[in-house]
């Protein structure tokens, strides 16, 4: 059961990114300073009104995002992460998982299984703001 709470994010996540995906991974090339800290959003769900993400990236390249499912339970990811060039890749310490961002400015925009922009009508929600 805890393994199942830990990927959580990434089967329910993961896959709408993967499957919405689409753009220009050219512009994905740029050097950035990823700041650490809290980062916050509101990404959109299938079967409830949205899932609550709260990402803590601390130094020494570690992580954690709770995520709030509104209206339902509340799960815990805990991993790794790097930087190459402006994508950030945050790695699920227990499943190997991985989710992509994109760092710009004080803000995380969520990238699919490719690298790519997150193409779909919700798109502008892929987005976590540095708090």
């Amino acid at each position: 059961m805890r393994h199942w709470t830990k990927t959580l994010f990434a089967a329910l996540v993961l896959p709408l990114a993967a499957a919405c995906g689409g753009g220009d991974k050219a512009a994905l090339d740029e050097d950035v300073e990823l700041r650490t800290g809290r980062y916050e959003g509101l990404l959109p769900a299938a079967d409830c009104p949205g899932i609550e993400i709260v990402l803590d990236l601390m130094a020494g390249d570690s992580f954690e995002v709770e995520m709030r499912y509104i209206d339902r339970d509340t799960f815990t990811v805990r991993g790794g992460y790097n930087l190459s060039g402006d994508v950030l890749s945050a790695i699920d310490g227990e499943s190997g998982d991985t989710t992509y961002f994109k760092v710009a400015g004080d803000s995380l925009r969520m990238l699919d299984s490719n690298k790519s922009y997150i193409t779909s009508p919700f798109s502008d929600m892929y987005v976590l703001r540095r708090k």
